[in-house]
Parts: structure tokens; sequence; C-alpha cells
């Protein structure tokens, strides 16, 4: 099945098996350790069948995000589900996360429209979700360049505190369909 969602530059497709390699270079990039825990290579292998998991149960999970000229692994983004346990409730959430080196090119805000109008028109959403480490600046401030209005901290249930202390405190972000059509997205 062939990801909808799709921009000038960029383009999601869903993940199959053999990007493994892709995905573990993406979880043992130190710009992106920054702001998540590491992942071993089962790990790795396990969340990648879970979004092939999601897709099937949700209809959305992340995906790969390559380059349309040559089809280049950029990294991951789309919509997805939440995660069971979570402390609040969206029918879906945007996400990115990206290489260190497809990073400052400005795909994590094409990405994120083209999946907010894909989430908004195609799936009819009312609302979508976005969070992130409080103290990740950058994705904050695509979040916001997307529209989103800040919501609430919270500290995310799936975070060892122990071991990645850090890690834990994220921002909530809301964007609901109609502040996102009078903004200009549809």
């Amino acid at each position: 099945m062939l990801s909808a969602i799709a921009s000038e530059r960029l383009r999601l497709r869903p993940f199959a098996p053999d990007d493994l390699a892709n995905l573990q270079a993406l979880h043992d990039d130190p710009a992106v350790l920054r702001f998540f825990a590491a992942r071993s290579p089962e790990e790795t292998a396990t969340i990648l069948r879970g979004f092939a998991e999601r897709r099937i149960r949700d209809g959305v999970a992340p995906e790969a995000l390559v380059h349309n000229a040559d089809g280049r692994f950029l990294g991951l983004a789309g919509l997805a589900g939440l995660p069971a346990g979570m402390p609040f409730s969206a029918p879906a959430q945007v996400l990115w996360s990206l290489l260190s080196e497809a990073q400052g090119f400005g795909y994590a805000t094409e990405i994120g429209r083209a999946s907010l109008r894909h989430g908004f028109e195609v799936l009819d959403h009312p609302e979508i979700a976005a969070y992130c480490v409080a103290t990740n600046a950058a994705s904050e401030a695509v979040i916001k360049r997307l529209g989103f209005r800040r919501d609430v901290e919270f500290h995310h249930p799936m975070v060892d505190a122990a071991t990645h202390p850090h890690l834990v405190r994220h921002r909530l972000h809301r964007l609901a369909r109609e502040d996102w059509r009078r903004a200009g997205g549809a």
C-alpha cells in the first residue's frame, strides 16, 4: 500500500522489512539521540514490525520519509495513533524524526503540512496532536510554524525517568481542523 502523503520535495512510504538498516541509522544518529532513547538492533526490529501492525490496526503509522528526486531515506514522519497510556487523547498525532544530514532544510515543516492536509481533508480528523521533549526547541518551532497551540506539559509514560530524566517532560500541542482551515491550511 502506498502512502498518499507527499509534497513537492518529499514523500512518505510504508516501512518495509529491508528498512531495518535505515531505521537503525536513525536510532543511532547523535542528533536524534538528544531527544530519543537509544535502541538496540533488536528493539529497532520490534519497532519496525510494530509500524506494520499499527498501520493495519489504526490505518496510519510512522512511515519512511524519502526525497522525491533520488529516493534517499531522510527519516520517519507522518501520522500515527497515540501510544497506549498517554495522559491525553486525540484522533492522531503528526510526527517526524530526521537524520542529522536532513535537518535544517525545512523537510519537517514541509512533510508536516502534507501530513496535516491528509489528516484533516482525507481522514477527516477534527483535531491532530503534536508533542515533543520540552527542551527540543527545533521541533517546537516546527510545531508552531504548522499552526499548533501549546496545551499542557506532561511526563511521557513510556520514558524511564531513572535512565532518561532529560526526556521525561514533554509539551503537548493541538490543532483543530477549523483553526487549520482559518489559517489557510485548506
